[in-house]
């Protein structure tokens, strides 16, 4: 799952399927869209015994895209230079 390609609607709610994982320590596959669950899918298809890590990599990326794409609309609003430029 390429969650540079999701919508922003997308990755809501995805978040919201990790956020009733912290809180429930549950996920069903219907549960938002399923877009959390795809992602815990993917992630286990190459170790399923792993579930729990799997789990932990799927939120940790998330939030990671959720991060990267707040950050940019910030540097936007401020007319900040986004391109990686270091100087």
């Amino acid at each position: 799952m390429d969650l540079k390609a999701m919508t922003e609607h997308e990755l809501l709610q995805a978040y919201r399927g990790y956020k009733k994982w912290l809180q429930t320590k549950e996920i069903r596959p219907d549960d938002y869209d399923g877009y959390f669950w795809n992602l815990i899918e993917e992630k286990s298809s190459m170790a399923p015994h792993l579930i729990r890590l799997a789990i932990v990599i799927a939120g940790m990326e998330l939030l990671g895209e959720i991060a990267c794409r707040w950050s940019e609309e910030k540097m936007l609003d401020k007319g900040m230079d986004i391109t990686g430029s270091t100087e």
